[in-house]
């Protein structure tokens, strides 16, 4: 019980009051907030970062799964198991669909 005594500040009595499904929401809501924590200072480490980045010896920005490898998103694969590509993957910023001429305007 030392899980909630310890990370989850519970009192003694509410953690041995606890039924163990109650304990593992607790627990994975403990994790939760703590992956927010890494995120946050994962952002402000990357902002830091590319502010301070030299173009020619590292090309591409730095993002937080660089400072956080935990944090990396896993694939997003559609119904057929293809692996779905980000939007942001294809297009230059500040380029939209219209200009590549996939869409028509309707």
């Amino acid at each position: 019980m030392e899980i909630g005594l310890g990370h989850l500040a519970w009192s003694s009595e509410q953690c041995w009051a606890s039924t163990l499904p109650e304990l593992m929401a607790a627990w994975r809501g403990y994790q939760q907030r703590q992956q927010q924590s890494d995120y946050r200072a994962g952002v402000g480490a990357a902002l830091f970062a590319n502010a301070h980045r030299d173009q020619q010896t590292h090309p591409s920005p730095f993002t937080v799964a660089d400072f956080f490898p935990s944090l990396q998103e896993p694939a997003r694969r559609n119904e057929e198991g293809v692996e779905e590509i980000p939007m942001e993957a294809v297009l230059k910023p500040g380029e939209t669909l219209h200009e590549l001429g996939d869409i028509e305007d309707g």
